[in-house]
């Protein structure tokens, strides 16, 4: 009896400890699914999911989780949309534009997180529905992979007269809007710029930058694409986009279609107020022209900001100033702006930078911090939540010495330093040592008698010691200018006659801002010095070519200054110049 007992409690107890332990493995993780994504944005979707099953433990928290990655958790991004059971729908944001996208609804209760199925969706791209290409351009633009008015990269699409917004059956002078029209840049004005009028967002017309960009730093193969020709544009990185040669409008008449292509840029042309700026290419060239308004031409738009960067002014051993413009945000707000700088090419935010303010507008920035004679690249920059784009690249030198003399940087084209002083002298407004051209040492007589160079056919001496009166006085990389050194200070740089320190001379300034003094320090002939205070003649390293007798020279008075040439005898004056 006692044993049959025993053994109906031990199966009671049994059955007792079994049922227990069914009971904790039903407790387990939520059951979720996911909903699938809607409205899709350049940064935003909707999603959501349902919590059908709690698992046997209450659901404390749901929602969505996303990442760029597979299988997104809720280590990554998450929201939290209720708990319990039922539907829920969540507002994923904070998205980079054309990017996809993983995402899953979660559930979490007291024993984890189980996830939905994975959806995959993909965010507009930032100016909707039309392409874009990075072609890994320094100024960060991105270019439209097809024309305003094209539904494919190689077909024409619709003709523009420049700061027009509406295509129209006849192009003449009489009814272009913007012929006479004293106008600004029109990139991303909505009023003259085709590209932001049609597309919206922050499409917008190229600049003149941006069009010397594409040309500069792309390469272009001439090739036919559905049937069209046109040049396959290849950018640093590799990507690319086709130019169909779509020709251009006049009259009711098309021109050039298959043989040429002519693409407005938003910049007018500083000299003619009826022209414009545009692309124009043949089959063998392509470059950036200036050409009437009225014409009906194409219209290739980029997204990104629009950021000019100043000129360079204040150059100082160890500083400078600059500063840009962010005339367009891109269609989403400036969150910083500045310029960046590097003695490398092409500068980044990641280089010395300065940060100025936020939002569109003109900006000035200080740099401090710099090396004497060092040269440095610079350019303004702008970020948003698509991130950062940079103006024009500029570049300048600090002012300093070499082998002991100063020099500046006048911001010339050809990046030249030039000397402040003249050969011989001991400051900026002083005559100093006059020379024979192509002799090193000062004399007391100056004649074709004593003329070392007379008769004799000598090409450039700029350098050469022997003949160059600023390498052999001055050493290092000192040397007198080409004639056409002194050329590019004539055309580049503006010239005011002025009186400094009781001399009369002129003062040369350079686009940055930087100067120099040139004496009218007159000239030698025999014993007597001629025309000083009123006349200045400086030797460049070039001869006449058509006379052993004579060399170049740069010649001025109060109201005239250019390349001449005088009798290699005259004792002249010497301003060196360094690469």
């Amino acid at each position: 009896m006692k044993k049959g007992l025993l053994l109906m409690l031990s199966i009671i107890l049994m059955l007792t400890m079994c049922k227990k332990k069914e009971e904790i493995t039903t407790q387990g993780l939520p059951v979720v699914t996911t909903h699938e994504v809607m409205e899709i944005g350049i940064s935003s979707a909707i999603c959501g999911g349902e919590v059908t099953d709690d698992g046997g433990a209450e659901v404390t928290a749901r929602g969505m989780c996303w990442s760029t990655n597979p299988d997104p958790t809720i280590t990554d991004s998450f929201t939290t949309d209720g708990s319990g059971l039922g539907s829920f729908t969540s507002n994923i944001t904070e998205l980079d534009a054309g990017t996809v996208y993983y995402v899953r609804a979660y559930a979490t209760n007291s024993n984890g997180t189980s996830y939905g199925i994975q959806k995959i969706f993909t965010t507009k791209d930032q100016f909707g529905v039309y392409d874009f290409v990075d072609l890994g351009l320094p100024s960060g633009s991105k270019w439209a992979t097809c024309n305003v008015g094209a539904n494919s990269p190689t077909e024409y699409g619709n003709y523009y007269a420049w700061g027009e917004i509406e295509p129209k059956e006849s192009y003449t002078e009489e009814n272009c809007l913007t012929l006479e029209l004293e106008i600004e840049d029109i990139s991303g004005n909505p009023q003259y710029d085709a590209a932001r009028a049609n597309w919206g967002g922050g499409w917008r017309i190229p600049t003149q930058e941006e069009l010397d960009e594409l040309i500069e730093e792309c390469e272009w193969e001439w090739t036919n694409e559905g049937g069209n020709d046109g040049y396959r544009v290849t950018g640093p990185n590799g990507n690319s986009i086709f130019l169909p040669a779509a020709g251009n409008r006049y009259k009711t008449m098309l021109y050039g279609a298959g043989t040429s292509g002519l693409y407005w840029g938003s910049t007018p042309d500083a000299n003619s107020i009826q022209n414009a700026y545009c692309i124009n290419f043949l089959i063998n060239y392509f470059d950036s022209d200036c050409s009437r308004r009225y014409y009906g031409r194409s219209v290739r738009p980029v997204s990104g900001m629009y950021i000019t960067t100043k000129g360079i002014t204040g150059i100082t051993e160890t500083s400078a100033l600059c500063g840009g413009n962010v005339a367009d945000d891109g269609g989403a707000a400036v969150t910083a702006k500045g310029i960046c700088w590097s003695t490398s090419e092409n500068p980044t935010i990641s280089d010395s930078h300065t940060t100025d303010g936020s939002g569109t507008g003109s900006f000035t920035s200080n740099m401090t911090g710099l090396t004497m004679g060092t040269t440095y690249y610079v350019r303004a920059y702008a970020t948003n939540i698509d991130g950062t784009s940079y103006g024009r690249q500029k570049r300048f030198i600090t002012n300093g010495q070499i082998n002991g003399y100063d020099f500046v940087d006048l911001g010339l084209s050809s990046g030249l330093k030039w000397a402040t002083c003249n050969v011989g002298a001991n400051s900026p407004t002083e005559y100093g040592n006059y020379y024979a051209w192509g002799e090193v040492e000062t004399k007391e007589d100056y004649n074709p008698g004593n003329c070392i160079t007379y008769w004799q056919e000598i090409g450039n001496i700029s350098g050469n010691p022997q003949y160059d009166a600023a390498r052999a006085n001055w050493g290092s990389t000192w040397r007198v200018p080409t004639r056409e050194e002194f050329g590019e200070l004539v055309e580049e740089c503006e010239w005011e006659w002025t009186n400094e320190g009781g001399n009369n001379g002129y003062r040369v300034t350079g686009a940055n801002g930087n100067s120099i003094f040139l004496p009218a320090a007159g000239l030698y002939s025999r014993k007597l010095l001629y025309q000083a205070n009123s006349y200045g003649y400086y030797w460049s390293s070039l001869p006449d070519e058509s006379n052993t007798l004579s060399a170049y020279c740069l010649m001025f008075y109060s109201k005239y200054y250019n390349n001449s040439y005088n009798d290699r005898s005259c004792g002249v004056s010497v301003r060196a110049v360094s690469d």
